[in-house]
């Protein structure tokens, strides 16, 4: 490369190139235009090039005439060198998520031709906008997730052909500067993730040309200012989690090109008319909360209303399901958390991937006995909390999906109905009409048989009111398996395999006493079978296969019948029915079973109940409390700061 002394344009972006970048191109003294941004690794997004030998100093120390540098998501991990404020030709500066430290050299602020600068996702990068210039070319500043601190200075006003200004979640403070609203070509203005205070200043009223304002996540105060319904170029305003007051203005249905609003966390008061925001036509995302919301009648005509994608109404004394909601085709997520809702659990749209209910007076889902979602697409942590939602469940089918993370010990606490106490229970597993879950693509109704992967086998078995079974198989769980699952006494087939549950099969598992059938293969178990399994009297099928157990396999009771298969792929076990002896080691004594008040439920009434078949599900399903891995694509920081219910966040960079 270093014999291409005439190079002006190197572009090599998004080429997936890898290791140092070599010292020949510093010898490329007349490039005017560098770009090798994202060369990362397509799966995991690592960074595959490094700029450290030579290092970012020494590489554009001959280049006098550069006007473009950009190295986004090149490994960096060092000072920005002072000479780039030498680089009078510079006209676009972008260095996002490199991993840049220390002290920004206020002197590339003032560079005489610079357009663009970005040095975005650098959050160990510090330092503070200077006085600006008034011959000032700058039209983009983007300093989101950085450790800039400070004021905005009133000489912002000098950069008049500023069209985007984005230093969202830093750690900027004081009053939004008066001189802003000089900026007439402003288009995108991101402040959000700061702590600016005060009011909107009334100056902003020149900035018709906006079409994405985010405000969110500040210290802002005083009444939403008139001179908003003039910005009918709106796409996107977020003044959530601010300290706003007084009522919300009606005037939103004029902004007819809005899609994306949101008002949540705020100290708005009076009532407020849901149709005011409906009446925007082009409205996708909607987000309320803490207020007194009229919903539209519900014998007008709603097939005018805008078809959201998400829909947040948290807190805004509801006392029933928004009617509307049944012509909603392409709703998304839906949160109706903290109402007043009373009645069976409404069943949602078809389209819904995330669906929010907690803390109303619902009905149904504590009577929900089956629970059938294997083979769809759910991905994401299953939450704790979901076992207080379904005390009742008999029968849970998670297979064959895309879940992560470990299981924690609260999640199987509150699963009564599997420790085998529940007295007086019906004849019938009720009908769970009324407890459809989210995402359904059709919904089959099934009399007295369910086909259940049990006992090693396919099988279609008729489901007594007492069989229980849970089945987490084929998904990538991690960790211990809890403790917790040792009360469910009354489990009859439990199916953990092809997951990466690590650390020693639990000895609590001799807790579960109608076992009948116990898989846990595939995994990455170590440590030696517990001698407590052989208690098990009930224990038809067992399978440990392709783990890394060692020692000797216990004898006795239901251990004598169980075949080579049980165990292979386990080359450090050994004895009975493996061909491997153990030498002088010993099996210990058959533990005692505990003792148990639980009566014997013999009951054999066949069951009558409706099974909800999911189809194809996007999406943590976590019952009502589901929908806090969902994401929108629409702006970056849209997506990072959706949802957040608890304060502020720094994104942390990846390490090179």
């Amino acid at each position: 490369m270093g014999n291409l002394s005439n190079l002006k344009y190197l572009n090599l972006s998004q080429a997936r190139f890898f290791a140092q970048i070599p010292i020949e191109v510093s010898k490329l003294s007349k490039l005017m235009s560098i770009d090798l941004s994202h060369n990362v690794e397509p799966s995991s997004g690592a960074k595959l090039l490094k700029l450290q030998e030579p290092s970012l100093r020494t590489l554009v120390q001959n280049f006098t005439g550069l006007q473009l540098l950009r190295l986004t998501k090149v490994c960096i991990s060092a000072q920005v060198p002072e000479n780039l404020a030498n680089l009078t030709s510079l006209a676009h500066l972008l260095l996002e998520d490199c991993g840049l430290q220390g002290t920004f050299p206020t002197g590339i602020f003032l560079l005489p031709n610079l357009r663009r600068l970005s040095m975005s996702y650098n959050e160990d990068l510090v330092g503070y906008l200077p006085k600006f210039r008034n011959n000032s070319k700058l039209q983009v500043l983007r300093l989101t997730s950085t450790g800039f601190s400070g004021t905005i200075p009133s000489s912002i006003s000098n950069l008049v052909s500023l069209t985007a200004l984005e230093i969202s979640n830093s750690s900027f403070q004081g009053s939004i500067p008066y001189s802003l609203g000089k900026l007439t070509q402003l288009t995108y203005l991101y402040l959000p993730l700061n702590n600016f205070e005060g009011e909107i200043p009334a100056s902003l009223a020149n900035l018709t040309q906006l079409s994405e304002v985010a405000l969110s996540y500040n210290q802002l105060t005083g009444k939403i200012p008139h001179f908003m319904s003039n910005f009918t170029k709106l796409v996107l305003l977020d003044l959530s989690y601010n300290n706003f007051y007084g009522s919300i203005p009606r005037w939103f249905s004029r902004l007819q090109n809005l899609i994306v609003l949101n008002l949540q966390l705020n100290n708005f008061t009076g009532p407020v008319k849901l149709h005011t925001f409906l009446n925007c036509r082009q409205l996708e995302m909607l987000q309320l909360s803490d207020v007194d919301l009229i919903l539209p009648n519900t014998t007008q005509e709603n097939d005018t209303y805008p078809q959201l994608s998400v829909l947040v109404l948290s807190n805004c004394s509801l006392t029933q399901f928004p009617d509307f909601l049944q012509n909603q085709k392409k709703l998304q997520y839906l949160a109706l958390d903290s109402n007043k809702i009373q009645g069976s659990v409404p069943i949602p749209p078809q389209s819904l991937q995330g669906y929010e209910l907690t803390g109303n007076r619902l009905t149904g889902l504590t009577q929900l006995r089956v629970l059938l979602l294997g083979s769809n697409r759910l991905y994401g942590v299953v939450p704790g909390k979901i076992g207080l939602y379904f005390s009742m469940l008999r029968i849970i089918d998670l297979s064959n999906n895309e879940l992560t993370g470990s299981l924690s010990h609260e999640l199987f606490l509150n699963w009564h109905a599997m420790e085998g106490k529940d007295e007086g229970r019906p004849s019938y597993l009720e009908s769970l009409q009324n407890a459809v879950l989210p995402g359904l693509n059709s919904v089959a109704v099934y009399r007295y048989v369910i086909e259940i992967a049990d006992k090693g086998r396919e099988a279609n078995r008729q489901i007594l009111n007492i069989f229980r079974s849970l089945d987490l198989s084929n998904n990538k769980f991690t960790g211990k398996i809890p403790g917790s699952i040792g009360n469910l006494k009354g489990l009859q087939a439990l199916n953990l395999s092809h997951n990466n549950f690590t650390d020693g099969i639990p000895s609590f598992m001799g807790n579960l006493s109608n076992i009948e059938s116990l898989d846990l293969s595939y995994n990455i178990l170590t440590g030696k079978i517990p001698t407590q399994l052989t208690i098990l009297t009930f224990l038809e099928n067992f399978d440990v296969s392709y783990n890394r157990l060692t020692g000797a396999i216990p004898h006795g009771n239901q251990f004598d019948t169980f075949s080579n298969d049980s165990y292979k792929g386990n080359i450090g076990l050994c004895g009975n029915p493996l061909s491997r002896s153990c030498g002088n080691s010993e099996v210990g004594p058959l533990p005692q079973p505990n003792s148990s008040n639980e009566e014997d439920d013999t009951s054999s009434t066949l069951v009558e109940w409706v099974v909800i078949s999911m189809g194809y599900l996007s999406g943590l399903v976590s019952g009502v409390v589901l929908g806090h891995s969902f994401t929108i694509k629409r702006h970056e920081w849209f997506v990072k700061t959706f949802g957040r219910r608890h304060g502020k966040t720094r994104r942390r960079v990846r390490e090179c």
